[in-house]
């Protein structure tokens, strides 16, 4: 392959994906000479990751190894993917509100579902349609 072939294969690749790229294909080389699978990956694990934990990258090489060998793409890369949301109980108004119903209430009769319903908030998922009434 070319030198523009392959800068345009890896337009739109993250740094991550490229790494991996490279792992597998240094994986699969190795394979090719007869070395043993855990020695391969850990072979690469130590070159591409030095200052990472050998024996937990040489596993998870070979996962990489395995779901590319199935489906014919790398596995999806998740980190990154999970919304980033606070507590409702940081914001200012809900935790005002929550300390104010507290004290009105006796020792006895707090429990989950009494505070749930008894609070004068109606919050959906999403935080900027928080209202109080």
């Amino acid at each position: 392959m070319n030198n523009r072939n392959w800068q345009k294969q890896m337009e739109g690749v993250s740094k991550y994906d490229f790494i991996r790229n490279i792992a597998l294909e240094q994986y699969f080389t190795l394979l090719q000479s007869s070395v043993n699978m855990v020695a391969a990956s850990r072979t690469v694990a130590a070159n591409l990751f030095p200052t990472r934990s050998e024996i937990n990258h040489s596993r998870t090489i070979r996962k990489w190894a395995e779901h590319f060998l199935l489906h014919k793409e790398l596995p999806k890369h998740r980190q990154g993917c999970h919304v980033k949301s606070r507590s409702l109980i940081h914001d200012e108004d809900i935790a005002r509100e929550c300390r104010i119903w507290l004290k009105c209430q006796t020792h006895d009769s707090v429990t989950c579902h009494s505070f749930h319903n008894g609070l004068p908030i109606n919050y959906t998922a999403r935080s900027d349609c928080l209202h109080l009434f």
